[in-house]
């Protein structure tokens, strides 16, 4: 007996997503290398990465991922923590999705 083909998790095509241009893992991971001291750069690294998810044409889908299959990172917009903290809380991932959006169209854009 092996693994049918209805039990193996399909990883969504995310390849239209913003992050494949701005490819660098300390952006998307920004706490993964953290030395004895921690890093001053995690909020602002967070901050960007959450810049470029803003606009991304597949962030509910990427989002949708995550929360079921993703443990680190910015993913769909959300660190993991974040996306823990709603995921106890009961949010559906479209209706934070749309929440943020919302809110993220009201503020200036940085150039």
């Amino acid at each position: 007996m092996g693994i049918s083909v209805d039990q193996v998790t399909r990883v969504p095509d995310l390849s239209a997503g913003q992050c494949f241009d701005h490819y660098l893992p300390d952006l998307w991971y920004p706490d993964s290398d953290t030395s004895e001291n921690g890093r001053d750069d995690i909020p602002l690294m967070e901050k960007a990465a959450k810049r470029i998810c803003a606009d991304c044409s597949v962030r509910v889908e990427c989002l949708q991922w995550a929360f079921s299959n993703e443990k680190h990172g910015i993913w769909g917009g959300y660190t993991a923590e974040e996306r823990r903290t709603f995921k106890e809380a009961g949010y559906a991932v479209r209706r934070l999705a749309q929440r943020r959006a919302k809110r993220e169209a009201t503020l200036p854009q940085m150039q």
